[in-house]
């Protein structure tokens, strides 16, 4: 009888766990703002803030994983036309 074994795991990248915590964050704030908002301004305003932040966060992080991405394709395609 096989005996079953485990697949091989694969590693998720931080980036993309970083980008999946951004997009999370920001998409938690705009929720709690738009659809359930405290009745305290300066938590109202907290919200709003961590909104900005989590989008700006995302799109920096965003652009980080484009230029990792194109870095390492780069370096594949050197790689290969040295072969």
């Amino acid at each position: 009888m096989n005996e079953l074994k485990p697949t091989k795991r694969t590693r998720v990248p931080f980036t993309d766990w970083l980008l999946f915590v951004t997009n999370f964050t920001w998409a938690y704030a705009l929720f709690r703002v738009l659809f359930h908002p405290p009745a305290d301004p300066e938590h109202l305003q907290g919200l709003k803030m961590m909104a900005w932040f989590g989008i700006a966060a995302t799109a920096i992080v965003f652009g980080i994983r484009v230029i990792q991405k194109k870095n390492a394709a780069s370096k594949e395609a050197s790689s290969e036309s040295k072969k």
